[in-house]
Parts: structure tokens; C-alpha cells; sequence
């Protein structure tokens, strides 16, 4: 990949400042390797984000917070202490990886975290309740279900 969507002052932006010179050098192949990791997540996701503004932007956005959470915390410490001193960092703002977090995939339409299913009902209770509406018996019917 040649051109990815975000460019240094994208992750520039994301930091607040400008990048250092040892950050300028590898900031291009990170930016390569987040766009990577999202096509892996959306594998049409350049020809979705290209025609679409709002998109695009969320996609520029997303590589650079992404980058930018790698160079806040190169070493990906979580936290660290010496006597009287300590200080933890915010694992969503500087986690050292390069990884979109799920808020991120949310608004690329990728469902993370906890899911749910519909349960199945085995033959005795398919046949004993499927045919009794909850208005029917308020003492089989619980809002959520069970």
C-alpha cells in the first residue's frame, strides 16, 4: 500500500504536537501497518471511505489515534514507580499497541465485546408454552424472558 488515507499531520493532530525526528521516521509505516489492520476488519474499507466524506474521515481519524497511541507510550508501560514517584497512563489514550480500540470498529460497523443469542426450546417446551401469549399467564411470562 502506497497512499494510505492518513498522513503525519493526522497523527500530529491526534498528538498535539509535532512529531520528533526518530517519531518522523516511522510514522509512514505505521500508518500503513493501521490501515492494514483495519482492512482486515473491513476488507472494502477504502472503496466504502473514498466516496464518502464522513467516512473518510473517520477512517483518517481512526489510523491516526491509533499511531498516536503507539508513539505516547512506545514501551507500552501501564504504569511505573521509583519510591515516591508513580505514574499510570490511560490504557484507550497510550496503550503502546497498534490497535483500533471497539468504539473505533463501532463506528466502522464492527460489533466487539458481548453478544447475544435467542435460545432454543426443546420439544417438550416448544409444545407445552408456544402456543400461550404472555398476556395469556402473567406467571409464565417474565419481561426479560425467563
Amino acid at each position: 500500500m502506497a497512499n494510505p488515507l492518513a498522513k503525519e499531520q493526522d497523527v500530529e493532530t491526534s498528538l498535539l504536537r509535532s512529531l520528533t525526528t526518530i517519531e518522523g521516521t516511522h510514522v509512514s509505516d505505521l500508518i500503513e501497518r493501521a490501515e492494514q489492520l483495519l482492512l482486515g476488519y473491513v476488507p472494502d474499507l477504502l472503496e466504502k471511505a473514498l466516496p464518502d466524506t464522513w467516512l473518510f474521515g473517520q477512517v483518517v481519524r481512526i489510523e491516526a489515534e491509533m499511531v498516536a497511541r503507539v508513539l505516547r507510550n512506545p514501551d507500552g508501560k501501564r504504569q511505573e514507580s521509583d519510591g515516591t514517584y508513580s505514574f499510570s497512563v490511560d490504557w484507550a489514550v497510550s496503550s503502546g499497541r497498534l490497535k483500533p480500540l471497539d468504539d473505533e470498529l463501532g463506528v466502522l460497523g464492527i460489533r466487539t465485546g458481548l453478544s447475544s443469542s435467542a435460545g432454543e426450546m426443546d420439544g417438550y417446551a416448544r409444545q407445552r408454552y408456544s402456543s400461550i401469549h404472555p398476556t395469556q399467564n402473567e406467571e409464565l411470562w417474565h419481561p426479560i424472558g425467563y
